[in-house]
């Protein structure tokens, strides 16, 4: 059989199907019409693709989740390519083919399928949606091996369980973080109804500085969700940035993920101020330096950073320690963690505050011997 030409590709293969391919795979399948009656009834995604990953049929629910009535200009596009994944154009040859395909579940789950075994992973990508802005997705994916008059199709399951990873986010904050200050606050509390006088001004202070991060916690779900569902509302000031990043490190050297740990500010340019919504500009270096801080070995340091280059607003934050590849390929994914259920969506918040609310950009570089240091950006109008 004839096949377009091959492109390169940094993972998975980049041969695609021809058209008459295609249609003669959606034949096979549309002259069952109890087959596909049974796949239009279940409430998941269905997809069934070729060998060289591509829609051959879809049932109702995609077309539906799309808005559209006819599978028309669905066939012969790759999973990556329907949901308008922001890595699908990343090579040529489009959907699998990219370095950050190596850790997309979803192609992981197709590849297995395709060597006769059966698959189930989950897959977090970020969309293009026809506004223009980026959203991501967590979802469950299924590949089973078929088939059908000698032809090899793979039968491909998306389950989305965005409520799933944002309930396990809510629980881990609720349950681990906020019980956690909430224990140490009801202990002074304690002490105080059984007439144990505080001995020095650090039990008030310490008092104070649990309140506070119990506060930090809470808003800080509240602002992504808002975030996330569009309604978060910008309240823009200027703000100055020698004074507010040595709150930052003032509020976090206290912080238990501190311990043993040195937090720097450099200012490269005193006297320096920047008209932002300062809630979410607290939220984005917040997490970065958290981020920082868990990623840090005792002993370590961070350094806080503020430099201007041309009309550019550069904030950084470094840290001594690698990211291996894979981690670096999925850093601003939602949900991606390293560190367990429930976790990742400091990063994932950086970039949706930053780029799709302040309009700046958020990017990284993990070089080994140099460290980590992830930077987010802001233009400065001219004559600012």
């Amino acid at each position: 059989m004839m096949r377009n030409k091959v492109e390169n590709t940094k993972f998975a293969s980049p041969t695609r199907s021809q058209p008459q391919e295609i249609a003669a795979a959606r034949g096979i399948i549309i002259d069952s019409k109890l087959f596909t009656e049974a796949l239009n009834l279940f409430p998941e995604v269905i997809m069934i693709l070729d060998q060289n990953r591509q829609t051959v049929y879809c049932n109702q629910q995609l077309l539906h989740l799309l808005g559209i009535e006819s599978p028309d200009s669905l066939l012969g596009k790759r999973p990556g390519e329907i949901f308008h994944c922001i890595h699908a154009e990343d090579e040529p040859a489009g959907c699998g083919t990219s370095e950050f395909c190596k850790e997309c579940g979803a192609v992981q789950a197709i590849l297995t399928a395709q060597k006769g075994q059966k698959a189930s992973n989950e897959c977090r990508i970020t969309i293009h949606e026809p506004s223009g802005k980026a959203r991501a997705l967590d979802l469950r994916v299924w590949a089973i091996p078929v088939t059908l008059k000698n032809i090899a199709l793979t039968f491909f399951v998306i389950r989305d369980i965005q409520d799933e990873k944002r309930r396990a986010a809510l629980e881990r904050v609720f349950f681990h973080d906020v019980l956690n200050d909430t224990a140490i606050l009801k202990g002074y509390a304690e002490n105080a109804k059984d007439g144990f006088a505080p001995k020095t001004d650090d039990v008030f202070l310490n008092i104070f500085r649990f309140t506070e991060r119990l506060s930090h916690s809470i808003l800080e779900q509240r602002d992504l969700l808002n975030a996330e569902e569009g309604t978060y509302q910008l309240k823009l000031q200027d703000v100055d940035i020698t004074s507010t990043l040595h709150e930052f490190s003032t509020f976090y050297e206290k912080n238990q993920l501190a311990i043993n740990k040195k937090i720097v500010v450099k200012n490269l340019c005193p006297g320096a101020r920047i008209h932002t919504d300062p809630v979410l500009f607290w939220r984005i270096l917040g997490n970065l330096v958290k981020n920082a801080l868990e990623a840090a070995s005792e002993g370590d340091t961070i350094a806080l950073v503020y430099q201007e280059e041309s009309n550019q607003k550069i904030f950084s934050v470094h840290n001594p320690s690698v990211m291996t590849e894979e981690v670096r390929h999925q850093i601003f994914q939602r949900s991606f963690s390293t560190k367990g259920r429930g976790r990742g969506l400091g990063t994932y918040s950086v970039k949706l505050f930053t780029e799709q609310y302040l309009k700046g950009k958020a990017w990284f570089e993990s070089i080994e011997g140099k460290g980590t240091t992830f930077f987010v950006s802001f233009n400065t109008p001219a004559g600012a």
